[in-house]
């Protein structure tokens, strides 16, 4: 069937195909986002295609219903794929702190979308910043204020720097001043220098530590 080749078929299939448990079985696990053209007793009520939809597509909880977004195997499922799924999980499970922690394994940017509180637990936040930099946005003050949090940031993969500013960047302003702090996230990505304190941006040694990481031309002074 074409659905075997391409989940998306789906989307041009008739209504009975839409309806078709086995068929939308193997469009979605072909592709999890050909559950959104599912027929609704299938998307919103089917667990076991749900749960296949998630494990192609983590954003496909988004089209299913309150319950199935409310079961954490289903969102274990989706959190697997893509942590930032974590966004369409129900309140409380994205107040949890077992499937923050996985989610933030997963993407350190789903440190966004889990529950407020848990942006002040220190080892959600230690996870999220350690597999993305930058993730210290979303971040409480008080861990932005953290040594330990900072230098896990500014020292942590930089997949894109430009996402959402530098981890140096979300810091408490008392780290940009930080010749420790500054040289460890310059040696790690030297777009870092940009939200470095202006002594420290002309030091020679962080200067060069910059500039081999990232070509000092593009830098803004």
């Amino acid at each position: 069937e074409a659905v075997r080749q391409d989940g998306w078929a789906l989307q041009s299939a008739s209504e009975r195909l839409r309806g078709a448990r086995r068929v939308v079985l193997e469009a979605v696990r072909q592709d999890g986002l050909a559950l959104n053209f599912a027929s609704s007793e299938i998307r919103l009520f089917d667990r076991e295609v749900v749960l296949e939809a998630c494990k192609t597509y983590g954003a496909a909880l988004m089209f299913t219903s309150p319950d199935l977004r409310a079961d954490r195997g289903v969102v274990h499922a989706a959190i697997a794929q893509d942590g930032e799924a974590v966004r369409f999980a129900s309140a409380e499970l994205s107040a949890d702190r077992e499937v923050a922690l996985r989610a933030v394994a997963q993407s350190g940017w789903a440190l966004e979308f889990v529950a407020g509180q848990l942006a002040d637990d220190r080892q959600v936040v230690l996870a999220a910043v350690g597999n993305e930099g930058g993730a210290l946005a979303f971040a409480s003050e008080a861990l932005k204020a953290d040594r330990e949090v900072v230098l896990r940031a500014v020292g942590g993969p930089h997949e894109d720097p430009w996402r959402e500013a530098t981890a140096l960047f979300w810091a408490h302003p008392a780290f940009k001043a930080d010749r420790e702090v500054v040289l460890a996230a310059v040696r790690n990505c030297g777009v870092q220098l940009e939200s470095a304190a202006d002594k420290l941006r002309f030091d020679p040694e962080i200067a060069e530590a910059a500039g081999e990481q990232h070509d000092l031309g593009s830098f803004t002074y």
